[in-house]
């Protein structure tokens, strides 16, 4: 549950962020907006996860770098073991994912703080 959490808030956090673009050729790194621990431990949930998939292996800019500059958010490590128990098969989609960065872990205390004392985030531009 508190990888739901996190993964949520980061996401949320990132929509907001002043080093984000809209302009993709100005973009140095993709974050699809997938909870991934929500999305993929929710048996009711899973023709919505395999839309957001085919949604993302199939845009134009995923195609275009291959899943390079693509960074996914998934904090919840069982969910990419064989033997996991997830209600949905991830190794069909491993061939597309092997060249994103996968973020499972980071400071969630510190992102916590960040996300509660409304840090200023303009520092890294």
């Amino acid at each position: 549950a508190t990888e739901i959490f996190y993964e949520e808030s980061v996401l949320s956090l990132l929509k907001k962020s002043p080093l984000r673009t809209m302009d993709p050729d100005e973009a140095d790194v993709f974050v699809p907006p997938i909870p991934m621990t929500r999305t993929l431990c929710a048996v009711h949930k899973k023709k919505r996860w395999r839309a957001a998939f085919a949604t993302l292996i199939n845009h134009p800019i995923f195609r275009k770098h291959g899943g390079q500059h693509h960074l996914l958010i998934a904090l919840s490590f069982p969910l990419f073991r064989e033997d996991n128990g997830s209600s949905v098969p991830l190794r069909p989609l491993y061939e597309h994912l092997v060249n994103m960065t996968l973020v499972q872990s980071w400071d969630q205390n510190g992102v916590s703080k960040a996300i509660n004392d409304g840090y200023d985030f303009h520092e890294y531009q």
